[in-house]
């Protein structure tokens, strides 16, 4: 009779671990009803944001990438902004681990929609050789606790200097996960359920599709195949990400290449002998033509277009990289006036332009975060550290920038012990005071030095 009992126990209890799954921290409610985007790199949830906890570059390593070890400081973590944080000698009191996926690397991406966080990870799925491919990436989803853990899509292929993922309204007002892996565009509706994958297109040559907290009626993503039986020629195409439907575009050249988009301004050369950019703004009510007539910028070679000082009537415009990597700006109001902001010698190791908001552009170096003023060109710094910051990835939300940097030294004054080196990038936050008073939110435990 007591083994029966033991043995009904037991299944009783299995069951149970099989209908709640295996969370390891709370749920908490999420009392938005749209979508939460906080830039890619965090999701503020309430009182908790979601980071990864750690952040390392699979690059090109697709087989010898230490995944093991990694998840041991990449994984996915939570923090309550309500439980206090520390300097960087420890870790905050109030960190719960979500999710056992190296979420830290080069193409990391995580939103809330509804009780689900979406977030892109290292894949893990081996190949008919039985070999690793850490260089392709998997999308999935999970309850806010870190149930119902889903895989949604892992990329056949990804070049991680031309993929891009956004999380974009359709046509038909649902929300969609758009993922353009360097060479073929998807789309899966998200909300309630997860639809069927729709392939948008294949062999893209070039893209150009909104981002996620862009103002834009246009809500179809246009990109260029190569034309068949052509080495060099290319045909342009519109897709209405929502519901597969196509459209050709009309481009007088044989060689036109998208640029970028910011909402509904899309830029593209024509591969002419003035080898400039053009811009066009896209409406739903006319076909596109593609024709050259709108001179943006004297050289293709632009990335990042931003938009600055938004519906200011004199300095409305748009900030970009240029080719050698500086930071220039472009007045839409005033014809003709452009200028550069930052030039890429200007500062100690510039390395990127962050994001914008107003007529502030926020940029990083490899020691430290700053802004600069697209209207009088005058400078802040927010950050600077003593060892290395990450200077490719930021989030911003709630006047609070999160980035990665590497642990600062310990003062000797407060601790006299040695600690082992430590090259791991960690998850931190800085407030737009300029104070410079950083606050770290990872979970992390210095080494000591052996005798």
């Amino acid at each position: 009779m007591r083994k029966k009992l033991l043995k009904m126990l037991s299944f009783v209890f299995v069951v149970a671990v099989l209908l709640t799954g295996c969370a390891t921290v709370s749920n908490i409610k999420n009392n938005e009803t749209d979508l939460i985007f906080n830039g890619g790199n965090v999701v503020k949830v309430g009182d908790y944001v979601y980071f990864a906890n750690g952040y390392t570059e699979v690059g090109d390593k697709s087989k010898d990438f230490d995944y093991d070890e990694n998840v041991k400081i990449s994984y996915m973590n939570r923090v309550n902004l309500n439980g206090g944080f520390s300097t960087s000698s420890e870790s905050p009191k109030d960190t719960e681990k979500v999710n056992s996926r190296v979420v830290g690397f080069e193409s990391e991406y995580m939103f809330v929609l509804g009780d689900y966080i979406y977030f892109s990870t290292v894949n893990t799925h081996k190949n008919k050789q039985v070999e690793n491919e850490y260089t392709l990436v998997s999308y999935f989803r999970s309850r806010l606790n870190g149930d119902e853990l889903t895989e949604i899509y892992t990329t056949p292929s990804y070049n991680s200097s031309t993929a891009i993922t956004r999380v974009l309204k359709g046509s038909d007002d649902n929300y969609h996960l758009v993922i353009f892996d360097g060479t073929n565009l998807n789309s899966f509706s998200i909300g309630n359920r997860i639809g069927k994958r729709q392939e948008l297109a294949k062999n893209v040559t070039s893209i150009a599709m909104p981002r996620e907290k862009d103002e834009f009626e246009y809500k179809k993503i246009l990109y260029t195949v190569k034309k068949e039986g052509s080495s060099s020629d290319t045909e342009v195409y519109s897709v209405d990400y929502a519901t597969n439907q196509k459209e050709k575009a009309t481009s007088i050249s044989a060689s036109t290449k998208f640029i970028d988009r910011q909402g509904d301004m899309v830029l593209y050369t024509n591969g002419d002998a003035a080898a400039q950019a053009y811009y066009k703004y896209l409406r739903n009510d006319i076909s596109i033509v593609l024709d050259g007539s709108e001179a943006f910028y004297r050289l293709p070679d632009i990335t990042k277009i931003q938009k600055v000082c938004d519906k200011d009537a004199d300095k409305e415009g748009y900030v970009f990289l240029g080719k050698s990597g500086s930071i220039m700006y472009k007045n839409m109001v005033r014809v003709g006036e452009q200028a550069t902001i930052l030039l890429d010698k200007s500062e100690t190791d510039f390395s990127n332009m962050l994001f914008v908001e107003g007529d502030w552009v926020y940029y990083s170096t490899t020691k430290g975060i700053y802004r600069i003023s697209a209207r009088d060109k005058s400078k802040q710094t927010i950050v600077e550290m003593q060892n290395e910051i990450q200077p490719s990835t930021c989030s911003y939300v709630d006047n609070y920038i999160y980035y990665y940097a590497k642990l600062e030294p310990v003062d000797s004054e407060v601790d006299d012990k040695e600690y082992e080196e430590d090259n791991n990038y960690y998850a931190y936050r800085v407030d737009l005071s300029g104070q410079g008073n950083y606050q770290i939110l990872s979970n992390f435990k210095r080494v000591e030095k052996k005798a």
